[in-house]
């Protein structure tokens, strides 16, 4: 099964994200707005075993609930072709700590993560499918400091990916709560 770990956004953010998404120039496949969230780590097919270590990793976690800030449209570019256009996350290194700790236990678990070269922590908003029009990069800059809100992350979910005849369609096998903070 394809599983991902991750933390899921407030139904309005989601919606202004998707919006935005219909809005950039070019051939762009969105991702479906029940979908967005921001991945914390990427693992790919895996089979039961993995899954019950991956959970237990979660599990392991013991960050608290912390507030992020969803800010500008970027991209992701490859050989200077925007290839995945995303929403900033920003908040005080907690993504970060929550990642790197994941990354640790599932290390320790023997899990191989799909491994970036370093992690942006990110809402993809879609990906491109054609010849990346100036257009593109013009609309990426103009929404580059876009506020689209704040909430605060109250949990981490494991899903399970799978594709239907709609698209791709996430289902939560686990959640965790995080902590209130002290």
């Amino acid at each position: 099964m394809r599983v991902f770990i991750a933390i899921g956004l407030p139904g309005e953010i989601k919606k202004r994200l998707f919006e935005t998404g219909g809005l950039v120039p070019g051939r762009m496949s969105r991702v479906a707005e029940p979908n967005l969230h921001i991945t914390l780590q990427f693992l790919g097919e895996i089979d039961e075993d993995a899954l019950a270590k991956a959970i237990g990793a979660v599990r392991s976690i013991k960050e608290s609930q912390f507030t992020a800030r969803i800010k500008g449209i970027s991209c992701f570019k490859s050989r200077g072709i925007a290839r995945v256009v995303f929403a900033n996350v920003i908040d005080k290194g907690n993504i970060f700590s929550i990642h790197n700790g994941l990354s640790n236990a599932l290390a320790a678990e023997g899990i191989k993560t799909k491994a970036e070269n370093r992690y942006t922590p990110h809402i993809t908003i879609g990906r491109m499918k054609s010849v990346q029009k100036p257009e593109t990069d013009d609309f990426i800059n103009a929404h580059s400091v876009d506020e689209f809100g704040s909430f605060v992350a109250s949990s981490i979910s494991v899903y399970k990916s799978y594709l239907s005849s709609g698209g791709s369609e996430y289902v939560a096998l686990y959640e965790k709560k995080l902590t209130f903070p002290a």
